[in-house]
């Protein structure tokens, strides 16, 4: 994932940096750093972001992250 890929999937998903940092357990500047390009992303970073993206693009399956709650909702 690149940086800009990285920075798409935050839009999609709704996520800040800080937010995004949040959620992953790591120190907003990294979270920003990625965004940047200073550090590389974590595969397993990027493969959550892709994941949590698609989800959202195909119907928004993740419950709202702006609650707080990352999570699958109930059907």
């Amino acid at each position: 994932m690149t940086p800009s890929e990285y920075r798409d999937a935050l839009a999609a998903i709704g996520l800040t940096q800080a937010r995004a940092a949040e959620l992953l357990g790591v120190n907003p500047r990294t979270s920003r750093r990625w965004a940047l390009g200073e550090s590389p992303i974590p595969q397993a970073v990027a493969r959550l972001m892709a994941m949590m993206q698609a989800d959202t693009e195909s119907g928004s399956r993740f419950a709202p992250i702006s609650e707080g709650r990352l999570g699958r909702t109930r059907r």
